[in-house]
């Protein structure tokens, strides 16, 4: 029973050091590399070879990556939603209803307000002692 391959079957034999034969057409080498730089630990050895990550060949990446990764299990953390993303999501989608705002045209309202937040922010930070604020 053959089942076809998939990018977790070759990131496994990275792991595991099975053997399997590579295959660029179902893993490119550049997608193993961003798969590999979620784990923090292998950060140095993925970012050795990203520089020459399109000037060499798939296989000779991969290759790299078979003999420099250390054996053994990997588990990448999963990052879920917080609830404080959800309600501002929420609060957003509110204020875009109000507004009669398309989705494209909210994502730019919400990167100017990002602007004037920072703006703002940096103004702050720049007050030295509490008598100049009331100047």
């Amino acid at each position: 029973m053959n089942k076809e391959k998939t990018i977790f079957d070759y990131l496994n034999n990275i792991y595991y050091k099975k053997g399997i034969v590579y295959d660029k057409k179902v893993a490119p080498a550049y997608l193993i590399s961003m798969w590999l730089s979620h784990d923090n630990k292998l950060n140095d050895i993925v970012n050795t070879i990203n520089e020459f990550q399109f000037f060499l060949p798939d296989n000779l990446i991969y290759q790299y990556y078979y003999y420099k990764v250390p054996s053994g299990n990997r588990f990448l953390k999963w990052v879920k939603k917080e609830e404080t993303d959800k309600k501002i999501k929420e609060k957003f989608d509110t204020i875009r209803k109000e507004m009669c705002l398309s989705k494209i045209e909210m994502s730019k309202f919400m990167g100017f307000v990002n602007v004037l937040e920072n703006n703002t922010t940096k103004t702050k930070k720049k007050t030295k002692n509490a008598s100049s604020l009331f100047l």
